[in-house]
């Protein structure tokens, strides 16, 4: 929640009139990605995509159906944060979170 107040101190003269005051206040960036990032540094946005890209490497390693097709809905919603903001509608974070939780390398069982 730091980027509308750590924005203007870094935007120059992006959104700025002639005499330089501020003409509008940004809030967020352009993407979910681009916030993580500005919030959270190179360190935040490491710790929030290692797990996700260990579970989805170790499902896709097992060569089941449901751990690959979950992987790639997951995939594709994280490429839908690069235009958009879904992560903060909470019922598709839920649905994210439910996919990745069955495309893990436990969530098949052999039989």
């Amino acid at each position: 929640g730091s980027f509308g107040i750590v924005f203007p101190k870094f935007q120059g003269d992006y959104l700025r009139d002639k005499d330089g005051q501020v003409t509008a206040r940004v809030l967020h960036a352009h993407n979910d990605w681009t916030e993580v990032w500005a919030e959270m540094g190179l360190v935040g946005l490491a710790i929030l995509l290692v797990p996700v890209v260990v579970c989805l490497r170790a499902g896709f390693r097992r060569r089941k159906s449901l751990p690959q097709w979950g992987g790639i809905a997951v995939v594709l919603i994280l490429g839908y944060a690069l235009m958009d903001f879904p992560m903060h509608n909470p019922a598709v974070l839920l649905l994210w979170v439910i996919v990745l939780c069955s495309a893990a390398p436990g969530a098949v069982q052999d039989r």
